[in-house]
């Protein structure tokens, strides 16, 4: 499997694990929200991010065993997408009330889960398949496949459940994620480590000052971007969209983004370093934000689409930049944990923006979240700037600490 194959294989496996993840993180929610739920229990179900931090606690067990023949990356997509059909028709069971918000809360919760284990054999099969000068295209592929996943599950959940119910719904999406994890028998299984992975890895990542200092630097972006984020798609509830519409803007935006700005960044960045990258993509994206807010104080309904853009295009352009410093960084034969680690670190930074969110928008509107997503951004574009020697340090000291953990 050579060239454009990888690519294809990176951007099917992302559109189907997406494809679940979107339905809870981004139909439900929304339903909800158009059942009367308030914005701050919406916005709390941007917790659910909470799951890819804690797989690196079993992230050594997935990168060390196989479940089956099919090979160690293939046979965990492969169960985790079946476990990821059961869960979603049992979450048919449940009526989308703010009466059920916790059980909704829990199950989704649960769906998350498993995916972020699904996330750490497709990491894991990103690292040890692409050659380095492929890292930035495979994270675009990843990103694209991520975007249309969004538009399945996002925008085809909600027009299902606007359509036919959310027990008709649900269980049409069940069997669909189920049929659509087929794709994993064309996967080529990368070739078997030298050496097993073990839970020294993680660790010795995360012991690692320089790798804090890379996430600490990467952290107002996360924060600003997530706090924007998870508003998103309620706003455009709260100025009058329906249902299918919110999820097809949000869709088609999230592609667009992926499809024009991805590989835009990926040409750009793949004969940059890190820092300097990043803090350009970082002035772009707190600029994009502000254009935003300008618009939206001219028109509400008009403020809500640019908003939407703004969030979809950043997060785009940053997702290329940070997940090819992640994979540069995840070097050995321990990639699902090592990426696992860096993801891990990144989403925890990112809490405070997720939490923060509907309280903001709650109480000071909406234009808040993205305000928040501009100085983030902007913060992040001049530490970045100033501090981002921190990143090439880190590329090599990451490298030898991983090395030093395997033969442990």
């Amino acid at each position: 499997m050579r060239g454009f194959g990888r690519f294809a294989i990176i951007f099917a496996l992302n559109t189907v694990e997406y494809s679940s993840i979107a339905l809870t993180y981004a139909a439900v929610p929304v339903v909800l929200r158009a059942n009367g739920a308030p914005l701050e229990f919406v916005g709390l179900f941007s917790l659910l991010i909470f799951a890819f931090v804690f797989s690196l606690a079993w992230a050594p067990f997935v990168d060390r065993y196989r479940l089956s023949r099919f090979g160690r990356r293939r046979s965990w997509i492969i169960v985790t997408q079946i476990v990821t059909a059961g869960l979603l028709a049992l979450l048919a069971l449940v009526e989308p009330r703010p009466e059920n918000i916790i059980l909704l809360f829990v199950m989704c919760a649960v769906v998350s889960a498993v995916a972020a284990t699904q996330r750490i054999a497709l990491l894991g099969f990103m690292a040890e398949s692409l050659d380095p000068e492929q890292r930035p295209f495979g994270a675009t592929a990843g990103g694209i496949g991520a975007a249309v996943g969004h538009l399945v599950g996002g925008a085809g959940g909600l027009f299902l459940i606007e359509q036919f119910g959310w027990i008709s719904a649900l269980f049409v999406f069940a069997v669909g994620v189920a049929f659509a994890g087929v794709v994993v028998v064309f996967i080529e299984e990368p070739e078997k480590p030298s050496k097993v992975p073990s839970t020294a890895v993680a660790w010795s990542i995360l012991r690692s000052l320089r790798t804090w200092s890379v996430l600490l630097l990467l952290a107002p972006a996360s924060i600003g971007i997530a706090s924007a984020f998870a508003m998103a798609e309620p706003r455009l509830v709260d100025v009058g969209y329906g249902l299918t519409q919110v999820g097809l803007i949000a869709g088609m935006a999230n592609l667009f983004a992926f499809a024009t700005i991805g590989p835009l960044v990926s040409l750009y960045v793949r004969n940059q370093s890190p820092a300097r990258g990043l803090s350009l993509i970082c002035v772009i994206s707190a600029f994009t934000f502000a254009l935003a807010i300008g618009i939206g104080s001219i028109n509400a309904n008009w403020g809500a689409l640019a908003s939407i853009t703004a969030i979809f295009a950043s997060f785009s352009a940053v997702h290329v930049c940070v997940t090819a410093l992640f994979i540069s960084l995840a070097e050995g034969d321990s990639a699902g944990t090592h990426l696992t680690a860096l993801v891990a670190g990144q989403s925890l930074l990112a809490m405070p923006g997720f939490i923060a969110s509907g309280f903001l928008a709650s109480a000071m509107g909406h234009q808040m979240p993205v305000a928040v997503a501009a100085i983030g951004t902007l913060l992040t574009a001049v530490l970045v700037f100033r501090l981002g020697h921190f990143m090439e340090r880190d590329e090599r000291s990451l490298g030898q600490a991983a090395n030093m953990a395997g033969m442990r």
